[in-house]
C-alpha cells in the first residue's frame, strides 16, 4: 500500500549520500521532495569522485546503532545490487609494520575503519561503484533530483515558507555570472558541507517570524556555531590514485585497507580490487587509492600560486 501523499513540499539542498538518504526517507513517508544538486553529471557527493569513480569518499559506516529505518534503505541497496558489504585485512600500516584490525587501538582510526571492521558496524561500499549509490538510491525510490542548481541563498518567512535563490545550469559561474532563478518551498534541509550558506538559512529561520522567543534565540546560537565551523573545523584533503604491475605492490604491501600512521604525507590506503565488484586488474594494471593526511593537503594549498 503506498502512503498517503502529503501536500508538503520539502527541498534537500545536497545531493550526497545524507541528502539522498533524507529524501528517501522522506518519500517512504508520503512527502514531496525534490533534491538540489550542484553537480551537474549526477547526484552522489563526496561519493562521486572525480575523474575514478572511487577516487572520493573511499567507503561507508554504520553508526554502532542504526535506526530501523536506516537499516532498511540499506537492506534496499543491498537487495538492488548498489551495496555491498567490505571485509578484508584492514589494520594500522606504520613503521612496525601492518597490524591487524581487533590487534590495535582504535584512538588512532581513519573514518571508523579499524573500529567499523567489528561486525557491529559493518563498512560498506557502492557496486560497480561508489559513485553509483546515489543515483542508484534515487533512481530506485523516484526522487526529483535537479542537477546543476548552486543555492546561494535560503530566507524564511513564517508566511510565505522558504525562498532560495540559486544559479541555474551553470553552478561555477559566481557574482551574477549565471542566470539566477527562485524556489519555493515549505521546508528546507540542508544536506550540503557549506557552512556559510547553513548559517545564512538558520539565522533567517531564527528572525523570519514563527518561532518562539526560546527558539529563536536557540536558532542564533547555532548559526553563530556553523559561522564558526565553517572558519575553523573543515580541512583539505586530497585523493590519489595509481596503477601498477599486477602485484608489484600487492606482494610487499600485503593489506587491503589501512590507517597509515606516522607519516606525513598518506592517512589512508586500500588496494581497489579488494572491494566487491572491482575488476581484479584494469587495463593490465592494479589500482590502489591513497588519502592525504589534513597537514599535507593544506600545506600544499599554501605553497599554490594564486
Amino acid at each position: 500500500m503506498l502512503p498517503t501523499r502529503i501536500f508538503m513540499t520539502v527541498v534537500v539542498v545536497g545531493g550526497g549520500i545524507s541528502g539522498c538518504v533524507a529524501a528517501t526517507l522522506l518519500l517512504r513517508r508520503g512527502v514531496s521532495v525534490r533534491v538540489l544538486n550542484s553537480g551537474r553529471r549526477a547526484p552522489g557527493g563526496r561519493l562521486a569522485g572525480g575523474r575514478h569513480p572511487d577516487s572520493g569518499a573511499e567507503f561507508l559506516r554504520l553508526s554502532d546503532a542504526p535506526s530501523q529505518p536506516l537499516l532498511a534503505i540499506v537492506r534496499s541497496l543491498e537487495q538492488a545490487g548498489l551495496l555491498a558489504p567490505w571485509t578484508g585485512r584492514f589494520g594500522m600500516l606504520g613503521s612496525s609494520g601492518f597490524v591487524p584490525a581487533g590487534q590495535t587501538s582504535n584512538a588512532d582510526d581513519f573514518c571508523g575503519l579499524v573500529s567499523g571492521a567489528a561486525a557491529r558496524a559493518p563498512i560498506y561500499v557502492g557496486t560497480p561503484s561508489n559513485r553509483d549509490i546515489c543515483a542508484g538510491l534515487c533512481a530506485a525510490e523516484g526522487i526529483e533530483v535537479q542537477l546543476g542548481k548552486n543555492v546561494r541563498s535560503a530566507t524564511y518567512d513564517s508566511s510565505a515558507g522558504w525562498s532560495l535563490a540559486l544559479d541555474d545550469g551553470d553552478y561555477h559561474c559566481r557574482g551574477g555570472g549565471a542566470p539566477q532563478v527562485e524556489a519555493r518551498c515549505d521546508a528546507l534541509i540542508l544536506a550540503t558541507h557549506d557552512a556559510s550558506l547553513a548559517s545564512s538559512a538558520v539565522r533567517s529561520a531564527s528572525t523570519g517570524g514563527g518561532a518562539p522567543a526560546t527558539d529563536a534565540i536557540a536558532l542564533a546560537t547555532l548559526a553563530d556555531a556553523l559561522a564558526a565551523q565553517r572558519a575553523g573545523r573543515t580541512a583539505p584533503l586530497f585523493t590519489w590514485s595509481g596503477y601498477y604491475a599486477p602485484g608489484a605492490l600487492s606482494s610487499s604491501v600485503p593489506i587491503d585497507a589501512a590507517v597509515v600512521t606516522g607519516s606525513p604525507i598518506v592517512r589512508f590506503l586500500c588496494r581497489d580490487a579488494s572491494k566487491p565488484g572491482r575488476p581484479a586488474v584494469r587495463d593490465g594494471l592494479e589500482l590502489w587509492t591513497a588519502v592525504s593526511t589534513i597537514e599535507f593537503a593544506r600545506a600544499t594549498l599554501a605553497s599554490a600560486p594564486g
